[in-house]
């Protein structure tokens, strides 16, 4: 897909926005010299970027983990938000033959929250594997993917999460827990959000899984 401005006659209302942005005009700038809202160019410039992630998304196999996991965050969320089965399965293997393998730990972080976002129980075991990770950030991101994911398998690794002696870790295992648990389990929250030890936000997070726990009883009667 090659914009330029040679070929302006036959340039759509979202390219002419995305050319601009990529002469590192502000929104407010385009939608000044386009006489359009800063809403309606946004929209231009994401339209064009997915069509863009689209496009990128259908390189071989051999390159699409290393394609993937130099996109900024955002385009990330666009990637996913707009990725067709076929290549979503071409990157979940690629996941598959190489995750263990990866010692960088931002881009392993990144595959973790690829698997919660596009919430596959495929990694059951792999998450169970990395719940119990030495890097904290490791073990924050899997806890978040098992409670995207749902799967009551994972109450064990996060009762064992809800000790962890990083309070922010604590803290994700506990969102993910009140996310899948039964109403049985609300005292091992409940232990959290009494014991005045615990970080605030640690207690605050228990007190909200509790009711989510709790809302949730309520309407499944």
């Amino acid at each position: 897909m090659k914009l330029d401005w040679e070929n302006i006659e036959n340039l759509s209302d979202n390219e002419i926005s995305y050319l601009l942005y990529l002469e590192n005009k502000s929104i407010y700038q385009i939608s000044k010299i386009r006489n359009l809202g800063e809403d309606i160019v946004k929209l231009h410039i994401y339209k064009i970027k997915k069509d863009l992630l689209l496009s990128e998304a259908k390189i071989a196999d051999s390159n699409i983990l290393s394609e993937y996991l130099s996109l900024s965050k955002p385009e990330r969320e666009q990637y996913l938000e707009c990725i067709d089965k076929e290549n979503e399965k071409c990157l979940l293997d690629e996941f598959s033959k190489t995750m263990m393998d990866i010692d960088n730990i931002e881009d392993l972080m990144v595959i973790i929250w690829t698997i919660g976002e596009l919430k596959t129980n495929s990694f059951n075991d792999k998450l169970k594997f990395y719940a119990s990770h030495p890097h904290g950030n490791i073990r924050r991101m899997t806890y978040s993917a098992m409670g995207k994911i749902g799967s009551m398998e994972f109450l064990p690794y996060l009762s064992n999460g809800m000790k962890d002696i990083k309070p922010q870790v604590k803290q994700y295992a506990i969102i993910a827990f009140g996310k899948i648990a039964d109403k049985e389990y609300i005292f091992k929250l409940n232990e959290i959000y009494t014991n005045k030890n615990e970080k605030e936000y640690v207690r605050r997070s228990a007190k909200q899984s509790i009711e989510l726990i709790l809302d949730r009883n309520n309407n499944e009667r």
